[in-house]
C-alpha cells in the first residue's frame, strides 16, 4: 500500500492549496484548536498522522490499532481515537510532542 492523501482547502478562496501525504486509508479529521494541529486516523496503516497547522506538514506519526473516528476535546486538549482492529479507544495528549 502507499499513502494517501489530505488536501488542504484554502478557506476564503475554497482551493487547494497543498497536498499532505497521511498514512493509508484515512478515515477521520479532526482539528485541535488548543495547538492547531490537525489528527488523521489512518484504519490500514495503524497510525494517526499529527498536520502541523501552520506548515501543513505531517510531524508525527503515532501507532494505533486501525483508527477510524476521531475526536477532540477542548476541556482537557486530547485526541480520542476509535480503533477498529481491537475495538478499543485511544487517547492522544493535545501536545504531540509529550
Amino acid at each position: 500500500m502507499h499513502p494517501c492523501s489530505v488536501f488542504v482547502i484554502d478557506g476564503k478562496t475554497n482551493t487547494v492549496i497543498k497536498n499532505v501525504n497521511v498514512g493509508n486509508d484515512p478515515q477521520g479529521i479532526a482539528y485541535n484548536s488548543g495547538n492547531g494541529n490537525v489528527y488523521v486516523a489512518n484504519v490500514n496503516s495503524s497510525t494517526v498522522s499529527v498536520i502541523d497547522g501552520k506548515t501543513n506538514k505531517v510531524i508525527k506519526s503515532i501507532p494505533t490499532q486501525g483508527p477510524t473516528g476521531i475526536a477532540y476535546n477542548s476541556g482537557n486538549g486530547n485526541m480520542y481515537i476509535s480503533n477498529t482492529f481491537n475495538n478499543s479507544i485511544s487517547v492522544i495528549a493535545g501536545d504531540p510532542n509529550k
